[in-house]
């Protein structure tokens, strides 16, 4: 598995350089969802950053953008209700709810 975990408080950075990154944080519902579809994309040879920092999603998301990472897959407890991720790409043109089955193939096809 290519996976990266960056998880802490302040003090962590966001290293260049991946395919893809998925925002989660340690609730009980979202973290394992978020392992889980990180490890699914490794384990297809894709990079993956799994953002886990205490931070608010804004400032995940606008240091993803910043860092260049091309596409976010993104686990929250409302994608969860539904069985599903919200999947962006950088520049916006594609922001979707994908199903959590279809994930690989989403990102497979960017």
């Amino acid at each position: 598995m290519r996976a990266e975990l960056i998880s802490g408080s302040g003090g962590s950075e966001i290293r260049s350089g991946k395919s893809w990154i998925a925002i989660g944080h340690r609730d009980p519902l979202v973290g394992p969802q978020s392992h889980h579809a990180g490890k699914c994309l490794g384990e297809a040879g894709f990079d993956v950053l799994l953002d886990e920092r205490d931070e608010r999603p804004g400032e995940k998301f606008a240091d993803a953008d910043l860092v260049g990472i091309p596409l976010r897959v993104i686990v929250g407890r409302k994608t969860l209700e539904d069985e599903s991720v919200d999947a962006r790409t950088r520049d916006g043109s594609v922001d979707q709810r994908v199903a959590l089955a279809d994930v690989l193939k989403w990102v497979s096809d960017r």
